[in-house]
């Protein structure tokens, strides 16, 4: 495949030079692919990817978040994009002994846990509103945020998806493997278990057919109110529920195997369910 590498290799540098993106998971993405190139190209662009978020930071609320004057004007965040981007924040001020970005990475995985954690049910809603009162203050009532994205489609903040999930997994587990504080670990493995049999407590795996239904959505109103989960038992999401076989084979390098189980069904589901055959690839 090396001409494959060769084609695609500048297409990818073009697009990510000193990129600046919300998504916190090409950090791990990024970083991945220098440890398999040791190209510098990627651990630069992985730089500069953090040194967006350090300026997003907001000190006064010690969160990323972001405001529109019309439509979002007490600010908003996707919980996802965020946790992963603190999480990127504290890797690379790890690897560079950078306090400033393992401060304001700290800062960002508290307060999401703080503000956006479920804890009865183990998980994290898609996005969060209000994250401010009128005063400029921070509000410590957030809600589900329900409006409108900038590329304008309803947004419901109230729904769990689990291709989100599954990327805040890694990137806790990536952040463990960095700097081996047992908290990350802990908060990984929390996430973990509540996706994963017997426990299946938010019933996201299908026990019948095998593999993550696509999302469930809270009655409530707020983390802090979140009234029932259901689950859409009608669809499945073919190509991010497989990052749960990733999460589970890294989660059970660092656990002593604690998710072989998990991680044979998740291979079983993504050699005989997800990929397929006749089109050679996967299906959205």
């Amino acid at each position: 495949f090396d001409s494959e590498i060769s084609r695609y290799t500048p297409i990818v540098k073009h697009e990510f030079e000193k990129t600046r993106n919300e998504r916190g998971w090409i950090y791990d993405i990024l970083i991945d692919m220098y440890m398999l190139s040791r190209d510098t190209f990627y651990e630069e662009a992985a730089t500069s990817l953090v040194q967006s978020y350090a300026k997003a930071y907001d000190p006064a609320i010690g969160m990323i978040y972001k405001k529109n004057k019309t439509t979002n004007a007490l600010g908003s965040y996707r919980t996802d994009n965020v946790l992963e981007a603190g999480c990127a924040l504290l890797q690379a001020g790890t690897l560079t002994n950078t306090s400033d970005w393992i401060e304001k990475g700290k800062s960002i995985v508290n307060f999401l846990y703080a503000h956006a954690y479920i804890p009865q049910y183990h998980t994290f809603p898609g996005q969060i509103g209000n994250v401010l009162q009128s005063s400029g203050q921070l509000n410590p009532e957030q809600p589900f945020y329900t409006g409108l994205s900038n590329q304008n489609y309803k947004v419901d903040g109230s729904i769990v998806r689990m291709g989100n999930i599954s990327q805040i997994i890694i990137s806790l587990l990536d952040t463990y493997q960095v700097t081996h504080e047992q908290d990350y670990l802990n908060k990984a493995t929390n996430l973990l278990d509540a996706l994963s049999l017997p426990r299946n407590e938010i019933k996201m795996w299908d026990v019948t057919n095998g593999g993550y239904f696509y999302d469930l959505k809270f009655s409530g109103s707020s983390p802090s109110q979140p009234g029932t989960a259901t689950v859409d038992t009608t669809r499945k999401e073919a190509g991010r529920q497989a990052i749960m076989l990733q999460a589970y084979h890294l989660a059970d390098k660092l656990t002593n195997n604690r998710y072989q189980d998990m991680e044979n069904r998740m291979r079983n589901t993504a050699l005989n369910h997800i990929y397929s055959a006749n089109i050679h690839g996967v299906s959205y």
